[in-house]
């Protein structure tokens, strides 16, 4: 079953800014929604990157929704 915890490894890619900064590097998306963050709430640009990382994170949770209901025709299963 998915979880919203997901797999420790991949927190930690997400706690640790590991995704962020590419994708703050080299993702246009990325470095508007830090403008527009930065811009909107005169946040620090820490807190623009705890923005940026829950985003991620909400995509990533997304599309491995999306491809867990792909592959098990709509129906969420639970393993005991």
């Amino acid at each position: 079953m998915l979880s919203r915890a997901g797999p420790y490894g991949a927190d930690g890619m997400i706690s640790g800014h590991r995704i962020a900064i590419t994708q703050a590097r080299g993702h246009a998306g990325a470095r508007a929604l830090l403008k527009r963050c930065q811009e909107t709430t005169r946040d620090t640009t820490k807190g623009g990157f705890r923005v940026l990382q829950r985003h991620l994170s909400d995509v990533i949770y997304r599309a491995l929704a999306a491809d867990h209901h792909a592959h098990n025709d709509g129906t969420w299963t639970s393993r005991k």
